[in-house]
């Protein structure tokens, strides 16, 4: 039996206070995308876990974090961005290029012309030149 979405907003809000979208679109018998449109048009942004969910702030450090680690492994070279996406959790390029973007406006690392990455106030010293293979940081 499918029912339809209550007609007041109000029941429908104090609904996605306790509810996930998934059991309110099962209570009603109605899509996900039905239930999203209506919060969205009353005004409610989807809830996420923060577990799962973390800021952006939080993966462009991350990401700040692996590029350090693969200059370290890879004798100063900078990764891709397809291989910087993939250890991320395979999440698209282009989201490694906001968070790159977001790291560069902060002054955390620099982009070269080439489409190099550079840690900003990091210079890597050659094996044989320094007394370990990491970059100064």
């Amino acid at each position: 039996m499918t029912r339809k979405l209550p007609a007041d907003d109000q029941v429908l809000l104090t609904l996605a206070r306790t509810e996930t979208y998934s059991q309110i679109a099962e209570r009603y018998g109605c899509t996900l995308q039905a239930v999203s449109f209506r919060l969205c048009r009353a005004g409610i942004q989807r809830r996420t876990n923060p577990q799962i969910h973390r800021p952006v702030e939080d993966r462009a450090l991350c990401l700040l974090d692996l590029i350090i680690r693969y200059k370290r492994a890879n004798d100063g070279c900078p990764p891709t961005y397809r291989h910087l996406a993939a250890r991320m959790g395979n999440i698209s390029t282009s989201t490694v290029t906001r968070y790159v973007r977001l790291l560069e406006d902060r002054n955390l690392i620099a982009i070269r012309r080439s489409g190099q990455i550079c840690v900003v106030g990091a210079r890597w010293l050659p094996p044989d030149q320094g007394e370990s293979n990491d970059p100064i940081l």
